[in-house]
């Protein structure tokens, strides 16, 4: 049989599971978290919403003077135990800890909207800007995943990302989704190409500039079917990729193997 104790952890825990998970201050650090970290903050904050719904309960029912205070659902409680187990014997403690369980439930998907809100008032921004900027305060920590540092920045700047990938493939764009995604990025590509064997030079391939043209100008829609996802674990270099100075490297790159030996093949030639 399962110990009360074990019982009264494994309800804790969910409601600080809840509240985390929906909080826009604690999930980008929760989402991130596992194995016993997820425990631990689900208990830490479930025994503080604990606590907060038993002053509200005593609060609310602090006027009796004879008997240990019953809240407002006891006369309810009873009958349904009665109903349904008749052999178990009703005690003050077990009428006032589920109503402090119901209340602490309620309270832990109801605190993150209380707490979004006053974010949005004191910020006056909406709530994916809410959300956005609680992401954003942790970029450069732990907390996130791989390269979310870089996303805020081309967020800020308007400047692409260009990422490889452990096949060798190439794709620059803006990124679309990151901060809810942590295993993985929704990019809206630009161009597209890969790596060389040889010199690891970047050879675009694919210009989609062109199309995204076509798409607004006939307005049929916002590029969204473009949109290509990419599994953080498959990319192994990001930097931002301003095509603003591609002609001012071009000058200053050194040539490609190929083209010296083109180069020397034509002036033995001559």
């Amino acid at each position: 049989m399962i110990k009360p104790t074990v019982f009264i952890i494994l309800l804790i825990s969910i409601v600080g599971y809840i509240f985390c998970k929906s909080s826009h201050f604690t999930s980008p650090k929760f989402n991130k978290s596992n194995g016993y970290h997820t425990f631990l903050l689900s208990a830490c904050y479930g025994c503080g919403i604990f606590v907060l719904a038993f002053f509200i309960y005593w609060f609310c029912h602090s006027s009796s003077d004879k008997e240990f205070f019953v809240g407002f659902l006891s006369s309810t409680l009873i009958n349904v135990f009665k109903d349904l187990a008749p052999s178990i014997q009703i005690t003050f403690w077990l009428l006032n800890f589920i109503q402090i369980s119901i209340i602490a439930m309620l309270l832990a998907f109801t605190l993150p909207w209380f707490f979004l809100g006053i974010a949005m008032l004191i910020t006056k921004s909406t709530p994916t800007e809410v959300l956005y900027g609680s992401f954003s305060k942790i970029a450069d920590t732990d907390d996130l995943s791989e390269f979310s540092s870089l996303f805020f920045l081309s967020n800020e700047t308007g400047i692409p990302i260009a990422f490889t990938l452990s096949n060798r493939k190439a794709y620059i764009g803006y990124p679309f989704h990151g901060a809810k995604h942590l295993n993985d990025i929704m990019i809206l590509p630009l161009m597209s190409g890969y790596r060389c064997t040889d010199e690891l030079r970047l050879e675009l391939v694919t210009d989609y500039q062109p199309i995204f043209d076509y798409l607004l100008n006939n307005e049929e829609d916002d590029g969204a079917r473009f949109l290509i996802t990419i599994p953080i674990r498959e990319i192994v270099h990001a930097s931002l990729h301003d095509f603003g100075y591609k002609d001012l490297f071009k000058e200053h790159e050194v040539p490609r193997k190929d083209d010296k030996n083109k180069s020397l093949f034509s002036r033995l030639l001559n």
